[in-house]
């Protein structure tokens, strides 16, 4: 089956890396955003991604996905992002990277969870709780307008094989991985502006979250 990349704008809210099953590997890609309208201004930003697609999708696969978000709004933002895999049992087997390291998706998440991590520096992972503040990857310094964050991962490297020798194709998964980003301003409506170690406490008073 001969390949074909394609570049579809959708409307979901979210930015989205299709692995077809088979041999085909196409992929979907829109931009998303969540107004803030706290302060005058407004607050705006974009998905950028930048990937390479593999000629056809085999056992084990390397595939560039590089994740960053740009500022487009007219006011400095805290930006935070929902990534996941649509499949769990592919986000078992997959693996991301930033720099040089591959790590298993619970594995990535735990180390962005920690208090300093080497792996990502610039974005904080908070683990799923029951605020409205868990679940999500947090970029940890303010984004100011026209400007974008670090990359929150590289690449993704998957493999189907459950042995060295194993090399049967019916074991390729179809997945997704959904991507979408929200910000929240810099500046509160009585004029208090918060610092880069504020990020935290802006989104919980954004969410209404008792710290």
């Amino acid at each position: 089956m001969k390949n074909k990349k394609k570049l579809i704008i959708i409307c979901t809210g979210a930015a989205v890396l299709l692995a077809a099953t088979g041999l085909t590997l196409a992929y979907l890609g829109t931009q998303s955003s969540k107004d803030n309208k706290i302060t005058v201004g407004y607050g705006d930003v974009s998905i950028t991604e930048q990937w390479s697609e593999p000629e056809q999708q085999s056992m084990q696969n390397t595939t560039q996905k590089e994740v960053k978000v740009t500022n487009t709004g007219s006011v400095p933002c805290f930006v935070r992002v929902y990534a996941e895999f649509s499949d769990s049992r592919v986000a078992d087997k997959a693996k991301v990277t930033n720099f040089t390291d591959y790590y298993l998706w619970a594995a990535f998440k735990e180390e962005l969870a920690k208090s300093t991590n080497t792996i990502s520096p610039d974005w904080k992972f908070v683990a799923n709780d029951d605020t409205k503040i868990g679940g999500y990857f947090y970029y940890t310094k303010k984004l100011p307008a026209g400007e974008s964050t670090s990359s929150l991962i590289k690449a993704v490297k998957t493999d189907y094989r459950d042995g060295a020798a194993d090399s049967n194709i019916d074991k390729i998964q179809s997945f997704d991985i959904i991507v979408y980003s929200e910000t929240v301003q810099t500046t509160e409506l009585d004029g208090t502006e918060y610092n880069d170690s504020d990020w935290l406490a802006a989104w919980k008073s954004f969410l209404r979250v008792t710290p």
